[in-house]
């Protein structure tokens, strides 16, 4: 069996040809020997040409030429007329055989052109679908986008500038230096974004000038994606300074006012004042104010006149900062005080105590009654000092280390640990702590 296509041998059974694909149809039941009228008028065009060799196989050329209605195909056999099985063959020497024969059979020829002419159709009809479709498409787009359907996505509206560039002074001949600009997209669907120049989009702007060739102010146009918007820069000729910065002026002291007291305001005559406590409010020239505590670190900013005090009474103490004064009073007493048992109290000194018996015998309220303040102060903090217990408030610790007998040797923490004070300097302590309190000394 052969292909009616190509005229290549194919097996027996098969559907399709194994060289060409084509469908193979079902073998004629026409004998080969047979011919019909159509075949004559193949033979008579001299399409096709066949001898009978020895043995009577029948094996045909092919002329060139040949076509469909000449029976010019692969493997078309005529046969002639004549005598033996097959015909004459005379007139056909020298000719080359065709290694096959099959009977020519021209209606496997006409239904493979017309399958052929169907799948083309159908190509040709699926082209046209598509193209009319993405037609369609493209009417719809053009006719409903501008009724702000955004089919195609929003549309830029407008640009505006957002940051200028970093360098916005320039001199006459330099070119112009977009990096740190930052533009506003805003779009017609109300949406907006930020874009900023920088080397992988400088393609997408372009500006106007680009060089700067006069001094002044000078507008540069910056375009992107069809829209524009301006900002201004600084064309000088004779070179650019860089901008001078006014550092803020320092601001000027006016005055001084007392803004809290030394903690201890009275005295006997004799001692020397503690400013220990001490905050000055600082007035400046353009409405400020500010604070001047007194302390060891900073005693050298401050003076104080008097610093010793030799009459009793009301004493003014004048203070000194920065060339500006200000004025505390302080109370001074006589160096002696008579007590209600006939005794007397001795000013503290640098070589008396304000109780000197407190560690050997217990002082009644009443014996008590005659200290200032500052001296119950003194003379409860002076049972702890005998000892060497230190002070962090700075007005006992420079009035005890003013004192002669004192020696400083524990912490506060470690005096706490060392229980060190008898039952009768624990009781006179109590004592006075609780005449404070009733006073309401701001000692305590």
């Amino acid at each position: 069996m052969f292909c009616t296509n190509c005229g290549m041998p194919v097996p027996d059974g098969a559907k399709f040809c194994t060289n060409c694909g084509n469908l193979i149809d079902e073998p004629s039941s026409k004998p080969s020997g047979e011919m019909g009228p159509e075949k004559s008028r193949a033979w008579q065009d001299g399409a096709a040409q066949t001898r009978v060799m020895e043995g009577g196989a029948a094996q045909t050329r092919v002329m060139e030429g040949g076509s469909p209605a000449a029976g010019g195909y692969p493997g078309a056999v005529r046969r002639g007329a004549g005598s033996g099985p097959v015909g004459d063959t005379a007139g056909f020497s020298g000719l080359e055989s065709a290694p096959y024969a099959q009977p020519y059979e021209e209606s496997a020829y006409v239904g493979t052109s017309q399958q052929k002419g169907g799948r083309g159709r159908i190509v040709a009809a699926i082209v046209a679908g598509v193209v009319a479709v993405l037609a369609v498409a493209a009417v719809v787009i053009v006719l409903v986008d501008p009724f702000g359907l955004n089919l195609l996505g929003p549309k830029l509206s407008e640009i505006s500038v957002e940051s200028a560039p970093e360098k916005i002074a320039y001199e006459v001949g330099e070119e112009l230096d977009p990096n740190g600009l930052v533009l506003t997209l805003t779009f017609d669907d109300k949406t907006s974004q930020a874009v900023e120049y920088s080397r992988a989009n400088a393609d997408d702007f372009s500006f106007d000038p680009t060089e700067f060739d006069e001094k002044g102010e000078v507008d540069v146009t910056v375009s992107y994606e069809g829209k524009e918007t301006e900002f201004s820069v600084t064309v000088d000729d004779e070179g650019v300074d860089d901008p001078v910065v006014e550092e803020d002026e320092e601001p000027e002291l006016e005055l001084i006012a007392i803004g809290e007291s030394p903690r201890r305001t009275e005295y006997k005559v004799g001692e020397k004042l503690d400013p220990s406590g001490l905050v000055l409010t600082l007035v400046y020239d353009n409405g400020d104010r500010g604070e001047a505590a007194y302390s060891s670190s900073n005693a050298g900013d401050f003076s104080f006149d008097p610093s010793t005090f030799d009459a009793a009474g009301d004493i003014g103490v004048t203070v000194t900062y920065e060339g500006f004064e200000a004025v505390f009073t302080v109370r001074v007493e006589e160096d002696e005080k008579p007590t209600s048992g006939g005794g007397s109290t001795t000013s503290s000194s640098s070589n008396a105590y304000v109780l000197p018996d407190s560690a050997t015998r217990l002082y009644s309220k009443s014996e008590l009654q005659g200290l200032s303040n500052w001296e119950l102060y003194v003379a409860r903090n002076e049972i702890y000092a005998r000892h060497g217990r230190t002070f962090q408030k700075d007005d006992l610790q420079s009035y005890f280390n003013s004192q002669a007998w004192y020696t400083p040797l524990y912490s506060p923490e470690e005096f706490d640990g060392m229980s060190l004070l008898n039952s009768t300097e624990q009781q006179n302590a109590a004592t006075i702590l609780e005449l404070e309190q009733s006073r309401g000394s701001s000692y305590v």
